[in-house]
């Protein structure tokens, strides 16, 4: 049966975007849109995640790469209890990595977030806030184990910027408007 080149071409296409939209856990390079998602980037291996709305990310991490993200405060908005994990068994794990900073869509530590870690220290951050897909989004930002954090206005880590804060519930001026993110 003849059938239209165009039709056909259309058909695959449709298939194709549909399988491409089932998928799990996403690369930290599919962090453009403005989704409730959670991202994550050690600073030291290099290692990054993103997961939808709805995915444990911390448990997400440890399932990806068998490392074990430490949240002082316990939690990453929208993750699970530590206790109720899938991947609780710490032990078996062979990195364990802190987060150190967190940056939030929202006011009050609310919405999408990215949450940085290393295995020690704070001296990081990320010239590139567009490079993440967090260009001009951060609302609010948490510092961890003994860190402080800032958001600049410009790349390079230049221009107006919240200040070396432990945390900010409120970025006031600088509420959508961070391009680079740093902390020491």
């Amino acid at each position: 049966m003849w059938r239209p080149r165009g039709w056909a071409v259309g058909a695959v296409v449709g298939v194709l975007v549909v399988v491409a939209g089932a998928a799990g856990p996403a690369s930290a390079d599919d962090t453009g849109s403005t989704g409730d998602y959670a991202c994550w980037s050690d600073l030291g291996s290099g290692l990054s995640l993103c997961v939808d709305e709805g995915v444990d990310l911390v448990d997400a991490v440890a399932q990806e790469y068998g490392v074990n993200l430490v949240v002082p405060d316990g939690d990453i908005p929208g993750s699970t209890a530590p206790s109720a994990r899938l991947g609780s068994d710490a032990g078996a794990r062979s990195t364990t990595s802190t987060v150190i900073s967190v940056i939030y869509d929202n006011t009050s530590y609310g919405g999408g977030s990215y949450a940085l870690s290393i295995a020690s220290g704070c001296g990081w951050g990320y010239s590139s806030l567009a490079a993440l897909g967090w260009n001009d989004r951060a609302s609010s930002y948490r510092s961890f184990n003994g860190c402080t954090s800032a958001l600049f206005a410009n790349e390079g880590y230049s221009g107006a910027s919240t200040g070396y804060v432990g945390s900010a519930a409120s970025l006031g001026a600088m509420n959508d408007k961070g391009s680079s993110w740093s902390v020491h």
